[in-house]
């Protein structure tokens, strides 16, 4: 039982030292949002990154560059990817229509992490990105869950990429319960 607890803990704490990144096709409208935290004690800060507003980018076959949040200052890390969701990314770049909450991102081609200007290790950073009128292939993302895993100074971090498009069943169902409380009250009266 101790040994039980004892892995429990570690699990707890290995899940809150992790950034997760869903990005979802809603509609003909692609919402991205992202929440977590990063461990950059022993990471080397190597100055700042003036975000152009770039949101996704593959510009070679080894360089992707992904990253949300407002626009503006960030934080560069210097890290080292020994996993890095090249399959996620197919062409090109995009420009989201808004973009929310703390900066974040990875850029492969650098080895670079981006946080938010004096980010504290710890800090929980939340935000998004969203892209109106555009759908995962409109913006060459391809559908499923993604890793990225880095190191900075020893510590290794992963970041989750969750890429789906709601079944059209799920709409469905959804419709249909409010119809259904709909004829409810109306009987009622």
């Amino acid at each position: 039982m101790n040994k039980l607890i004892h892995l429990s803990f570690f699990c707890v704490a290995a899940a809150q030292a992790a950034v997760v990144v869903d990005i979802t096709q809603i509609g003909s409208d692609v919402v991205i949002s992202h929440s977590g935290t990063i461990d950059t004690a022993s990471a080397s800060n190597t100055g700042f990154l003036a975000d152009q507003g770039v949101t996704i980018g593959k510009f070679g076959p080894n360089t992707n560059y992904i990253t949300f949040g407002e626009v503006g200052r960030a934080d560069a890390y210097s890290v080292s990817f020994s996993e890095f969701p090249f399959a996620m990314l197919t062409s090109g770049t995009a420009f989201p229509d808004s973009r929310t909450g703390d900066t974040f991102g990875i850029y492969r081609g650098e080895n670079r992490l981006y946080l938010p200007v004096g980010y504290v290790t710890g800090e929980t950073i939340t935000g998004g990105a969203t892209f109106n009128g555009k759908t995962l292939a409109d913006l060459g993302i391809v559908e499923g869950t993604y890793t990225a895993t880095f190191s900075n100074a020893g510590t290794t971090e992963n970041v989750t990429y969750n890429v789906s498009v709601p079944e059209t069943s799920q709409f469905a169902l959804i419709a249909s319960l409010i119809s259904l409380g709909f004829c409810y009250f109306k009987r009622r009266r």
